[in-house]
């Protein structure tokens, strides 16, 4: 078994283990803007929509870096960190798609995506969404 089973196996029992009570799950839409028309200037939205569980943690508290990194990346206070299993996800998160918590209604949106070495996990950084 190579390295990215192993974690693998070990974050997947984990968030069905330990962390069972930790897991969150996150409801996301992204809007894609395709079939642009230049003689009318518009084109066609449509919104792709898909859900991932993982284990929500406060971006500050777990944040290891340089002042430059934290300021490149603009971490402000509230931010959030999501871990989810690569191999769970039917869609691949990207930058300003927005999810909301199932259980508040809370809607976030994805400022930074970040795989661990192996592919095993993906670490979203988000921001609460206002609007």
């Amino acid at each position: 078994m190579g390295l990215r089973n192993d974690i693998y196996a070990s974050v997947s029992e984990a968030l069905t283990g330990d962390l069972k009570d930790a897991v969150t799950k996150l409801d996301c839409t992204r809007t894609v803007t395709s079939d642009y028309n230049p003689m009318t200037a518009t084109a066609t939205e449509t919104s792709v929509t898909y859900s991932m569980t993982g284990v929500m943690y406060n971006k500050e508290v777990s944040y290891i870096g340089s002042s430059q990194e934290s300021q490149e990346l603009k971490v402000e206070s509230g931010d959030m960190d999501f871990l989810v299993l690569v191999d769970d996800l039917t869609q691949t998160p990207q930058i300003d798609d927005k999810c909301t918590v199932a259980t508040s209604g809370v809607t976030y949106r994805v400022i930074n995506y970040t795989p661990d070495p192996t592919g095993a996990t993906l670490v979203l950084h988000l921001r609460r969404h206002h609007g």
